[in-house]
């Protein structure tokens, strides 16, 4: 069969790729050829591409549409039904990279609306807990009410590529200045910020803004409202003005780890598990008199390879 009667499956979990992820695609495959078997299902006229997307758009961008695609580079599967494609797309695609916070939205608006499957099925299937299916259905609402294409860039890629997770999008998800929103989203991106530091760093920007805007009205300069701190990098960076005492609080295991040049603290308790760069909590240090500190987990020091 050619390429040119092949289309993706809408029950293709894996809907969003990056330009740099199918470059690299097409540079192994035309290193070792293909590795991975494109899985097709014949509908009606065409052949539906059910996983292997990124495959079959390398292969494309190759060879063309009227390339003949080998019976060794596809699986055949003809009596699928719309379900049991969707999830052999999903756990195909989960063996290779992970899917996005969009992609794993996609895929359960598609199980809850088209299969009626229940949530115990859906996290069964996606491997994920309860926490993280309700913020993905919380995301899956507001979607078309992201207004920052930043925002959904990040999400749309794989997790674990970008520094903004949609865990990261539930402790912003209400706030409505605009302003705001991209001013949390360049923190986030700029000091690695994880999501339990986000009302922090949401009350700290919320507040200069606030002085921001009383100083204009006042005719003074905005400036006086950012006092600048020294950064732990160096850099002069403004500091989050917060007001009153901040309850910051871990429960869980506290380990410190490393990851290549990183020192990374690892905070886990019976839900998730969050990477916090080190740098971060030693800013936090510099501003003692704005915490509370609370903390409830026992510290492991693993050796530095």
């Amino acid at each position: 069969m050619k390429l040119a009667d092949l289309q993706v499956s809408i029950f293709n979990a894996r809907q969003s790729h990056s330009e740099e992820d199918v470059i690299d695609l097409g540079s192994s495959i035309n290193k070792y050829g293909m590795v991975s078997k494109i899985i097709l299902r014949k509908r009606g006229d065409y052949y539906e591409v059910i996983a292997g997307g990124r495959r079959y758009m390398v292969l494309k961008q190759l060879h063309g549409e009227d390339y003949e695609l080998p019976e060794s580079d596809y699986i055949l599967m003809d009596d699928l039904t719309d379900q049991e494609a969707l999830v052999i797309s999903i756990q195909e695609n989960q063996q290779r990279t992970p899917l996005s916070p969009f992609d794993m939205a996609q895929i359960i608006r598609k199980l809850r609306k088209d299969f009626e499957v229940s949530e115990e099925e859906i996290l069964k299937i996606l491997n994920i807990n309860n926490y993280r299916y309700k913020r993905l259905l919380n995301l899956i609402k507001d979607w078309d009410e992201i207004k920052a294409p930043e925002i959904k860039e990040e999400l749309k890629k794989p997790e674990g590529v970008s520094s903004f997770t949609d865990a990261h999008w539930e402790r912003m998800r209400k706030v409505e200045n605009p302003d705001v929103v991209k001013d949390v989203f360049d923190w986030i991106m700029d000091k690695q910020c994880p999501p339990a530091d986000l009302p922090l760093v949401i009350k700290g920007i919320e507040h200069n803004h606030k002085k921001e805007k009383e100083a204009v009205e006042g005719g003074s300069e905005s400036s006086d409202a950012m006092p600048k701190a020294k950064s732990f990098e160096n850099k002069e960076e403004v500091a989050p003005v917060l007001e009153g005492p901040i309850e910051y609080e871990h429960k869980g295991e506290l380990t410190l780890i490393g990851k290549g040049k990183k020192r990374i603290l690892s905070v886990s308790d019976d839900r998730e598990t969050v990477e916090v760069p080190v740098s971060h909590y030693i800013e936090f240090l510099k501003y003692p008199e704005q915490f509370k500190c609370y903390v409830s987990f026992k510290l492991t020091v693993k050796p530095i390879e």
